[in-house]
């Protein structure tokens, strides 16, 4: 593995639940930072909202990597979800060459307006700083059939017509996000900042949305420290946590 931190430690399970819960079930033995944890097959993955993914066994990737960003303030904290998403977009798109891939609030990585990507950071807090993350992210890579319940779904493999090398993969992904963390680490957050908004789905666009009982027409204008999304509405500016607000696509 061409990395620093990332993958440094790697441990391949024939199966699991959850790489999330399997990660955070180790953290009090004293893990490296970079641990990370990997399956094909897994069985009860965790989403957003406690939201629940099931795919195809050994077609797909589930992965889960320890972070320890201690340097990052209590309120940075979704600058850290910024820069899984801006890594793992980049690694997908060098392998969808043609395609846009996109990054939409809060965590999936789109093509095609479909999810390819799904990812969930569980962060801890100690005082004023991120005492440690565990960093979750499944990528649909060869399964062909989705669910209804998974919504508009897609894979490397539907869009490029080709099966994929699932290490390979996830090696391109474990790089790009090691090469981000570091940039990270080194403070670069302007940038960080400014590739994921290049990025944005329906970023200073007009965008219906789903309040509650309401649908609402607003533009969206980014999304602030605390992770919630910025949006134009009505002349004013509103912003929504992620129980607050959907995208109606």
């Amino acid at each position: 593995m061409n990395t620093l931190v990332i993958g440094k430690n790697f441990v391949q399970l024939p199966s699991a639940e959850s790489t999330n819960s399997y990660l955070s079930a180790l953290l009090d033995t004293g893990l490296f930072e970079g641990f990370t944890v990997f399956t094909s097959t897994q069985t009860k993955g965790r989403g957003q909202q406690g939201a629940e993914w099931f795919t195809e066994p050994g077609k797909n990737i589930a992965c889960s990597v320890l972070l320890k960003p201690k340097f990052l303030h209590a309120q940075q904290v979704f600058l850290l979800n910024k820069m899984v998403a801006i890594a793992i977009r980049r690694a997908i798109q060098a392998w969808l060459p043609e395609q846009e891939t996109l990054i939409k609030w809060p965590n999936d990585i789109l093509v095609d307006q479909k999810k390819i990507c799904g990812i969930l950071v569980e962060t801890q807090i100690h005082g004023d700083h991120v005492q440690h993350a565990v960093v979750g992210f499944g990528i649909n890579v060869n399964q062909t059939e989705f669910e209804a319940k998974h919504g508009r779904a897609t894979s490397l493999k539907l869009l490029s017509g080709k099966n994929h090398d699932l290490m390979a993969v996830l090696e391109s992904v474990l790089v790009s996000l090691d090469q981000n963390y570091m940039a990270l680490r080194a403070g670069k957050t302007e940038t960080i900042e400014r590739e994921y908004l290049s990025h944005l789905y329906a970023y200073q666009t007009e965008t219906q949305f789903s309040v509650g009982e309401q649908t609402i027409t607003g533009i969206l204008v980014g999304v602030d420290p605390h992770g919630r999304l910025a949006v134009q509405v009505d002349g004013g500016l509103r912003y929504f946590g992620v129980k607050e607000i959907q995208f109606c696509l």
